[in-house]
């Protein structure tokens, strides 16, 4: 009896390896292929006998009643245990089992690496066993994590990632050996900025240390300055990208700038009455130490900044809205520009005076044509630009510099921004200088800082595991997209030639490890505008000796979610070239957009007890597409990875780790998953991220996609009930 269950499950498991995964049954779909094999294997058994024949039985047959040919053979069979998950002290579970012949039994095959002992280790440790995976598997996999970790002072949010990215910090600043002295910045103290504020037209506020003329101030003339000398850029924003509907040019964008408090802050300012305050108290300390007077003149100029400021804040549109290609693309010629808004400004002019300012030798025409995003802010603002006092948009000019580029002087300024900062997320601490200077330097230029990281950190070998998982994900995408059930055959064919368009940039371009080249390249100030193919970045660390269902899980959904991103709601507006255009048919589009209202629905009803609201699923519905796919995406590259792996490599199932080895691949694969969402927050930033983030909070990033997988149910066994296993599962990819 022993022997046969396991030389048949054997038989059973190599068939599956070798044509797939079986279909499931009707009626009890909820049932993986191995467990109807048990079901089956004690199907043969059942029985009714009278106590008397049991008996007969007992003393006198040669074989074992039925009962305990069922219990006692699949007690003794750990397969039987995993597939059901009973415990090591459940009767189905025996602690000493018997097999004859243990050639036959396979034990779980054991990754031994360090990597995998460093891996399962910080699994278990994430792991809070007190918690229901199936009621909520964020807690169940993450739970032990917020119980290790403690808020840093200077953050009010700490994930996986950041941890992640503090490392990286420490590794960044070994290769630059920058000086970290701040000698030579103190000395300077705010002398630089008051002298940068001077030339870009002054900062009243100021008195006359400010160097404002109110007769020769023009905002216009003030604007381009901005732009050019700081990182500001006051009221309107103007950038260079590809034309999103025809990505072979470049174009000017204008849009609006950033604001120095939220828009929703300002829109509604009796409910923020302590972040007002300190903003108020940021402004006017700021102005002081760059030499204004404490007196009556300071505090109307600060006040009509303000009120100024939320009028540019009435003037602008929700980020829910900014969606809307109708909002966001709007490509007319500068002298349609001039007259949509009247004329007030010549828009002509300020491009080329900015050109000017560059020493660039271009010049645009009047017929050259621009892309204007949200058109009835500048045709409003341009409007309240006319009748707003010179004084007020100059302080508020002078305030955008000042706010953008006080950071770069002194202690004094950073300990006043500081002030403002904890009102508004609740940090204790502010960020070492040094961790700004790297992050900076890293920004402005990210291929040099990449060369002399991946001299020492990022081998060949990395590189081609990236690769290959990437090869994997795009497959596997490719597959789901050829199955899909709602696409027709002209729109699924267009979404195949899409996905294969995709550029996959991995880790870094290989001529940077070339110091010609690299010194070339900054010689050029090249820009890269690839805008509509998605671009994929990694800077986690990848462990080629760990189990395929670690690096699938925690990085292959990443390159799954990228992937969906050129399909999501902003995505599937663009075509294989990258050029704004529909490819959807009418019918597929209405479905597409049918599906998608299925997330929004489903992630509006999500309920946030810390903080009493709802998430937002119209603001974040395209990371939430996005999300739901890349699971889908890289859990079939996962299984396809398996199978092959063990059809070449291994007997049995694909590796288990240390610690941990109670769970199958596919549950490491979910527990790996979610580990990277793992984190702390506090109730500030908690309800900010809500009201604004385009990402769902991380615990929501776990639960609702894999509430809405039906393999994840399978895995752990998540009843039709239980709040892991929807009964309404959305899915688009």
């Amino acid at each position: 009896d022993n022997g046969g269950l396991r030389e048949s499950f054997r038989a059973f498991q190599t068939y599956v390896k070798t044509y797939g995964e079986p279909l499931r049954l009707p009626y009890v779909s909820q049932y993986t292929p191995q467990q109807l094999y048990f079901l089956s294997y004690a199907s043969m058994w059942c029985n009714n006998i009278r106590p008397e024949e049991l008996r007969k039985q007992i003393e006198m047959s040669s074989t074992t009643p039925y009962k305990y040919r069922v219990n006692i053979a699949l007690s003794n069979f750990q397969s039987f245990s995993d597939v059901f998950k009973c415990g090591p002290h459940s009767p189905m579970n025996m602690t000493d089992k018997c097999v004859f012949g243990d050639k036959i039994y396979i034990k779980p095959n054991i990754c031994t690496t360090p990597e995998c002992e460093s891996a399962g280790k910080a699994l278990q440790d994430n792991i809070n066993e007190f918690a229901d995976p199936c009621d909520d598997f964020y807690r169940y996999a993450c739970g032990g994590w917020e119980v290790r970790h403690e808020m840093p002072a200077d953050k009010n949010w700490l994930t996986a990632y950041h941890i992640l990215d503090d490392k990286l910090q420490l590794i960044i600043r070994e290769l630059l050996s920058q000086n970290r002295s701040t000698k030579t910045r103190n000395a300077r103290g705010m002398t630089p900025l008051i002298e940068a504020l001077k030339s870009v037209g002054g900062w009243p506020i100021m008195g006359q240390s400010g160097g404002y003329n109110d007769s020769e101030f023009d905002w216009k003339d003030a604007f381009v300055k901005h732009v050019i000398k700081s990182e500001s850029s006051p009221v309107f924003a103007l950038s260079v990208l590809a034309d999103a509907n025809d990505t072979l040019v470049n174009r000017f964008y204008f849009s609006r700038s950033t604001f120095g408090l939220s828009r929703s802050q300002l829109l509604n300012r009796d409910d923020y009455p302590d972040i007002f305050r300190a903003y108020n108290k940021f402004i006017l300390q700021s102005a002081i130490l760059l030499g204004a007077k404490n007196n009556r003149q300071i505090h109307r100029d600060i006040d009509s900044m303000i009120d100024f400021e939320i009028k540019l804040a009435q003037l602008s549109l929700p980020p829910e809205d900014s969606e809307d290609p109708n909002v966001w693309y709007n490509r007319i010629s500068f002298e349609e520009f001039n007259q949509l808004t009247h004329n007030r400004v010549d828009w002509l002019n300020i491009t080329n005076s900015l050109m000017t300012e560059l020493n660039e030798t271009i010049r645009m025409k009047s017929d050259d044509l621009v892309i204007i995003q949200d058109i009835n802010y500048f045709i409003n603002v341009t409007q309240l630009l006319t009748t707003t006092p010179k004084r007020v948009i100059a302080n508020y000019f002078g305030w955008d510099f000042a706010r953008s580029m006080g950071s770069h002087t002194d202690k004094r300024f950073r300990d006043i921004a500081f002030q403002f900062i904890r009102v508004i997320s609740e940090v204790e601490r502010d960020v070492e200088l040094w961790q700004s200077c790297i992050r900076s330097v890293s920004e402005s230029l990210p291929y040099a800082v990449s060369r002399l990281y991946v001299g020492k950190h990022f081998t060949p070998n990395d590189k081609q595991m990236a690769q290959n998982l990437i090869h994997d994900i795009k497959l596997a995408y490719n597959e789901l997209i050829v199955e899909n059930q709602w696409l027709d055959v002209k729109t699924k064919a267009k979404s195949i030639i899409k996905l294969n368009a995709i550029t996959d940039n991995v880790g870094y371009p290989d001529w940077i490890l070339n110091n010609t080249d690299l010194d070339n390249y900054y010689e050029l100030v090249a820009n890269d505008t690839d805008r509509g193919k998605r671009r994929l970045r990694f800077h986690i660390q990848l462990h080629h000796k760990r189990p395929a269902a670690l690096n699938y899980g925690a990085i292959g959904r990443i390159i799954g979610h990228e992937y969906t991103h050129g399909f999501d709601t902003r995505g599937s507006e663009f075509d294989s070239k990258g050029n704004f255009r529909n490819w959807f048919t009418e019918e597929a589009k209405k479905t597409f957009d049918e599906k998608s209202n299925c997330f929004v629905k489903q992630y509006s009803s999500e309920y946030v007890s810390e903080t009493d609201m709802n998430l937002n699923g119209r603001n974040t519905l395209g990371e939430n597409i996005a999300d739901n796919g890349g699971l889908r995406e890289s859990f079939r590259a996962f299984q396809t990875k398996a199978r092959k792996v063990c059809m070449q490599f291994c007997i049995g199932e694909p590796q288990r780790l240390p610690y941990v080895s109670q769970y199958t691949p596919q549950q490491l694969y979910f527990l790996s998953y979610a580990s990277v969402w793992c984190n702390i927050i506090r109730p500030n930033k908690l309800g900010r991220q809500i009201e604004f983030f385009s990402h769902s909070p991380n615990k929501y990033r776990v639960n609702v996609p894999l509430s809405n997988f039906q393999p994840f149910s399978d895995a752990f066994q998540c009843g039709p009930h239980s709040p892991m296993s929807r009964k309404d599962k959305c899915i688009v990819w």
